[in-house]
This record gives C-alpha cells, sequence and structure tokens, in this order.
C-alpha cells in the first residue's frame, strides 16, 4: 500500500519541484536588472534571498504530509505560496524586458508623481525626473513633458508643480510642459493624464517612473488605453529597492486578486476532492 502510494505522488513532486526550481532561477535572472552593484548586495538581496528560503520552505512541507485532512490543508497552502512565487517571477521577467526595451525617442513623456516634502523633491521623484531630463536633451525633436502628481495631505505644494518648477530649472522651457495635477494614485496619472492629451496618442508616447515601479505601471496604463506606452525607468536607491519591490508585489497580488482567488478555490476543490476519493 506504502508503495502505490509513493508511486503515485512521485510525478507530482517531480513536477512541482522543476517548477519551483525554474521560478526561482527566474526571479534571480529578473532581479537583477534591478541592481546596480555591490550596495545592493546586502540592502536587496541578501533580504531577497530570505523572502525566497521562507517561500520555498513553505513549500516543501507538502511533499512529506500524509494523506490526512491536516496534509491536505498544508498541500492547499503550498499551492498558495508556489502561485506567489510564480507571480513574484512574473515580476522580475516583465520588469527586466521592459528595463532593457526602453523607448528612445519620445515625443510625449509622463512623469508619474512621487512624494514632495517640505525640503524639496523626494529622490525617488528626483531620479524620476532625472531620467526625464537625460532623454530631453539627447533629443534633436524635444518632446511634450506631462507631469503628473496631485497634492497630498503632507506635501506643501502639488507634485506636478514641483516637477515642473525643476524641469525648468533644468533647462525645459515652460512651453513643453504640462501639469496634470489632480492625480493621487498610479491609475489616476494616467487617466487624467489622457484626459488633457489628443485623443489619438502617438506610438512613441513614454511614461517615466522608477524602474521597480513599471511593471504595475504598464497594465494600469493600458486600462486607459496607453496600449503602445513606452518606458523610461530610473534607478532606484539600494536602501530602498526591496521595500519598493515588496510593496509592488502586494499591489500586484492585488490587482491580480480576483484571478487568484479562483485559483486557490479551484486547487481546493481539487485537493477535496482527492481526499475524498483516497478516502
Amino acid at each position: 500500500m506504502t508503495q502505490q502510494v509513493l508511486h503515485v505522488r512521485h510525478p507530482k513532486d517531480l513536477v512541482m519541484t522543476t517548477v519551483i526550481v525554474i521560478a526561482n532561477l527566474t526571479i534571480l535572472w529578473g532581479a537583477k536588472a534591478l541592481t546596480h552593484g555591490k550596495p545592493y548586495v546586502k540592502r536587496f538581496w541578501m533580504p531577497l534571498a530570505t523572502v525566497l528560503i521562507t517561500l520555498n520552505l513553505l513549500i516543501l512541507p507538502a511533499y512529506w504530509v500524509v494523506q490526512t485532512i491536516f496534509g491536505g490543508i498544508i498541500i492547499w497552502f503550498a499551492c498558495v505560496w508556489l502561485s506567489l512565487l510564480l507571480l513574484m517571477a512574473a515580476y522580475f521577467v516583465t520588469t527586466r524586458m521592459a528595463i532593457s526595451h526602453q523607448i528612445s525617442h519620445p515625443k510625449i513623456i509622463i512623469v508619474l508623481g512621487a512624494q514632495v516634502t517640505v525640503n524639496g523633491l523626494s529622490r525617488t521623484l528626483r531620479r524620476r525626473l532625472d531620467c526625464t531630463l537625460r532623454a530631453y536633451h539627447q533629443l534633436d525633436h524635444k518632446p511634450l513633458i506631462v507631469v503628473s502628481g496631485g497634492q497630498g495631505a503632507d506635501e506643501p505644494q502639488t507634485e506636478a508643480q514641483a516637477m515642473a518648477a525643476y524641469l525648468i530649472q533644468n533647462g525645459v522651457p515652460a512651453k513643453n510642459i504640462e501639469l496634470e495635477n489632480q492625480a493621487t494614485s498610479t491609475q489616476e496619472n494616467f487617466r487624467f493624464s489622457r484626459l488633457i492629451l489628443n485623443p489619438q496618442l502617438p506610438a512613441d508616447t513614454a511614461f517615466a517612473t522608477s524602474d521597480y515601479h513599471v511593471t504595475r505601471s504598464r497594465l494600469l496604463a493600458a486600462n486607459d488605453g496607453f496600449s503602445t506606452i513606452g518606458v523610461l525607468a530610473a534607478p532606484t536607491s539600494p536602501e530602498s529597492l526591496f521595500s519598493a519591490t515588496m510593496r509592488e508585489l502586494v499591489a500586484l497580488t492585488y490587482y491580480y486578486r480576483y484571478s487568484l482567488a479562483a485559483i486557490w478555490g479551484a486547487a481546493g476543490a481539487v485537493i477535496a476532492l482527492l481526499f475524498g476519493i483516497c478516502h
């Protein structure tokens, strides 16, 4: 009887192991695009390795449980954690692809806002603007720059106003800047920017944001009609990259919450069905 159970479970365990290994290697390969030297080893790679080890250890107990109700519950949790591991792998791959294919000659650049403090632009926002300025000054045909960001409760002015002032100080004429000063989220950045632009957007429209943020931004841009939008990705500091990446993964989990709920529900139903057959 024991030999029969092991024989049935072996192919499943082999497939699960293969999927887990591929997911981990994919994450590591994709994550390299977000890092830029030794400072990221301690600030980003060590925490990321801790997360991966934790996920893998939460999946592994499914290999050793016996055919009991408790075993079925453990296997279901393994399916949940595996789906999150695969979501993480997809996030890093799509981010790497977007960063490696940044648009070179945009006609419109939409700069996504970030925090403004009483001391001025946050480091994240300054990096996004510096990335925009590099692209702007390299082009013979100067693009229109849309700065998008409203005013939070803790901000002294709208993010759009602060961004426009910084761009003007660095050589961009005011006539080449359009302010969108109502948005309070990434989705609103695109929605409100879409309203102030021409109905027919050129194919070489781009948005500027932080590298870790490009995957979710492209999803939200597509929701508002930016079907062929390009990317200008600004690097993220080692101190901020890991926490920012984890926030993006949480946000993507929420974005795909209905799909994930359906997957988890189907996994639970299959496990319950198999458990009933076995008993």
